[in-house]
């Protein structure tokens, strides 16, 4: 492979890839989409679930958690060959270099991915929304447009509103996009190393990794007062629910961004660690 990145070349390479893609993981895509109407029946029409509404943010849930599917699927289907030792060796042996490779399947795979299985879904949701019959209620996409600016939720939360519980709760637009590029460069890693059954055991390799990192967020949740406040403030906290609205509100704006970067740290780490893994293992296949 030649070492040097060529815009046209890219532009080429993009195109390959591209065409490949969607021929291989453009249907798998369609189908996942497409299990949003299946849920749409089973939580509209199944009497025994007794649902008066399905609220926006459990549909949310559900898309996010498509998306993740789709991440983890996505590199082995769509480029699974590439440590192939027939499949995989032609295409390493294309006129481009190891950058542009990997930014096409970090594009593919990490970004473009995710993109159309959310847009995707929250275009059926809204098509299901606006059905006279069904059981959906509100617009999902109003969820992910609310967490670009999370804070304000909490600024104009009403006067009757747990403070602390609204900000504990509280999802984060960006925290979401972090988690959303972290998990693809596990996944990504996880294509080139594994030979056979790729898509399974990407599936359990991610969800260990998911596993580990939320038991120590946890922890760090569990004893994030006494790590991240002195103790005046600690002792301030403890006292929460007597303080005066500005001061509870001070104390969750406080936390919602010590959390946020704990999170952006944990998430951001294993994204980075993931990609420069993939980097280099690209980079030393054999064949």
């Amino acid at each position: 492979m030649s070492n040097t990145f060529n815009i046209s070349r890219f532009n080429r390479l993009l195109a390959f890839d591209g065409r490949n893609y969607f021929k291989r993981f453009g249907l798998v895509l369609a189908i996942i989409i497409g299990v949003n109407v299946v849920a749409w029946v089973i939580l509209s029409f199944f009497q025994n679930l007794e649902i008066t509404e399905v609220l926006p943010l459990s549909r949310y849930i559900l898309i996010t958690l498509f998306a993740a599917i789709s991440i983890a699927m996505a590199p082995g289907i769509a480029f699974g060959d590439i440590n192939d030792k027939r499949a995989g060796a032609s295409q390493m042996m294309m006129p481009v270099s190891i950058l542009e490779k990997f930014l096409s399947l970090f594009l593919y795979c990490c970004l473009l991915t995710p993109v159309l299985c959310v847009v995707g879904s929250l275009i059926l949701d809204t098509l299901l929304a606006l059905l006279s019959f069904g059981k959906y209620e509100g617009f999902t996409w109003s969820q992910f447009v609310m967490q670009f600016h999370p804070k304000s939720l909490i600024v104009n939360a009403d006067a009757d509103e747990d403070l602390w519980a609204l900000t504990f709760n509280l999802d984060n637009f960006y925290r979401y996009w972090v988690q959303m590029i972290a998990l693809p460069s596990v996944c990504l890693y996880a294509n080139m190393v594994f030979k056979k059954s790729k898509v399974a055991k990407t599936f359990l390799v991610a969800a260990l990794i998911w596993f580990l990192v939320i038991a120590v967020l946890l922890m760090i949740y569990r004893i994030g007062i006494d790590a991240f406040w002195s103790p005046s403030s600690r002792e301030i906290f403890r006292q929460f629910y007597t303080l005066s609205r500005d001061e509870q509100l001070n104390i969750c704006l406080e936390f919602f961004g010590r959390r946020n970067w704990v999170w952006f740290g944990c998430f951001g780490f294993i994204g980075l660690l993931g990609y420069i893994l993939s980097y280099i293992k690209l980079k030393t296949l054999k064949y």
